[in-house]
C-alpha cells in the first residue's frame, strides 16, 4: 500500500468534563444540618436584634413600649427627634468628605517600576527598535515602560469609572449611592453590610476592524463587569460566637422572594432547577413566615422589604 493511501490517525478529542451528579441524601444532610446552624445564628442575634430595635424608634421619635406604658394617658407622648437629625447631619458630612464634589477620590496610577508582561514589555521594545539607527539605552527603555504603564493606567481608570456607575445591586445604583446606604445604616445601627465582589454579565457594544471588509463594525459581546449589594442588617446573620469576622464559620443571608423570583432561578444552570420546580409544584403558598423582628418594623411603620402575609412568599437562606 502507498503510504499516501494510508488513513490519517484521528487526533484524540479531549473529553468534556462532567461535574458528578450529588448525592440527594447528602445533600438533604447538609440542609438539615444549615437550617439548624440558622436557627442557632438567629437565636444569637436576637440580642443585637433589641439593640437595633431601640436605635430605629429612637431614630423615628417612638418610646420605647416599656417607656410609653408608663406614660399617663394625660400626659404628653411627643418625643424629641433630635437622634433623627444627628444621624442625617452624620451621613451628610461623611459623604462630604468621603465623596467630594470638586475632585475624585481615588485614581489608578503605575507604580514606580512598572512590571509589564513578556508580550507587553517586547511590543514596547518593537516600537523603539522601529528606527535602526537609534542607540537604545536603559533611560530610553524605562520611560517608554513607564509611558506604556500610564497609559494602560488611564484605560483602566476610564474603565473602572464606567463599572462604578452600575455597581449596586438594581444595576442602576451608583458607587456614591450604594456607600452613601451602607454609611446610612452604620450611623444608625452601628453596622452596614456590603456584599461583594461579585459579578454579573453585561452586554456591551464595541467596534473591531474587520479585515475581510476592510472596515470597522460594531459588534456585541457579553462580558464580565463587578457586582456589589446592600444588605439590610436585618437579613444578615453572622456568626455571633466569633470574635472577629475573620473567625467566623460563616454566615447567612435571609432573602425573601416571589413564586417568579425562584421560578427564574431554574433557568439558571448554576441552580438545581428540577429541585426547585418540585419544590414549587410541592410548595404553591410559599414557606415565608414572618419573624419577630419584622412584625416590630410593622409596629413602628416601617416599609420593609418582605412580604406581611404569611405563606405568600419564599425564605430562601444563603450561606457563605
Amino acid at each position: 500500500m502507498d503510504e499516501t493511501q494510508l488513513p490519517t490517525p484521528t487526533e484524540a478529542q479531549p473529553t468534556p468534563y462532567v461535574p458528578p451528579k450529588p448525592d440527594p441524601a447528602k445533600l438533604r444532610a447538609l440542609g438539615e444540618k444549615l437550617a439548624k446552624d440558622f436557627t442557632l445564628y438567629e437565636t444569637d442575634r436576637r440580642h443585637a436584634e433589641m439593640r437595633w430595635a431601640q436605635n430605629l424608634r429612637q431614630f423615628l421619635g417612638q418610646y420605647d413600649p416599656g417607656v410609653a406604658s408608663q406614660i399617663p394617658a394625660d400626659r404628653s407622648r411627643a418625643y424629641p427627634k433630635l437622634t433623627r437629625v444627628k444621624c442625617v447631619s452624620m451621613v451628610s458630612r461623611l459623604m462630604n468628605l468621603l465623596f467630594p464634589t470638586s475632585e475624585k477620590n481615588w485614581g489608578v496610577e503605575p507604580s514606580p517600576v512598572p512590571n509589564l508582561s513578556v508580550d507587553d514589555l517586547n511590543s514596547v521594545l518593537e516600537q523603539l527598535q522601529q528606527d535602526p539607527e537609534a542607540d537604545l539605552t536603559d533611560a530610553m527603555v524605562t520611560d517608554a515602560v513607564r509611558e506604556f504603564a500610564t497609559m494602560r493606567a488611564k484605560g483602566l481608570e476610564t474603565e473602572i469609572e464606567d463599572q462604578l456607575t452600575e455597581l449596586g445591586g438594581g444595576k442602576m445604583v451608583s458607587y456614591v449611592a450604594l456607600c452613601r446606604r451602607v454609611l446610612m445604616s452604620g450611623v444608625l445601627y452601628g453596622m452596614g453590610v456590603l456584599k461583594g465582589p461579585l459579578a454579573r454579565t453585561r452586554q456591551q457594544r464595541r467596534w473591531r476592524f474587520n479585515p475581510k471588509t476592510n472596515k470597522v463594525e460594531a459588534v456585541d459581546e457579553t462580558i464580565l463587569v463587578p457586582h456589589f449589594e446592600f444588605v439590610p442588617i436585618w437579613d444578615y446573620y453572622p456568626d455571633m460566637s466569633a470574635k472577629h469576622l475573620h473567625q467566623m464559620d460563616g454566615q447567612f443571608q435571609r432573602i425573601v422572594m416571589s413564586r417568579a423570583q425562584v421560578r427564574k432561578l431554574a433557568d439558571n444552570s448554576e441552580f438545581m432547577g428540577d429541585v426547585i420546580k418540585e419544590y414549587l409544584k410541592t410548595h404553591r403558598e410559599g414557606n415565608y413566615k414572618e419573624k419577630q423582628h419584622e412584625s416590630e418594623l410593622r409596629t413602628m411603620g416601617v416599609n420593609i422589604n418582605t412580604g406581611t402575609t404569611n405563606g405568600r412568599k419564599y425564605e430562601i437562606l444563603v450561606w457563605d
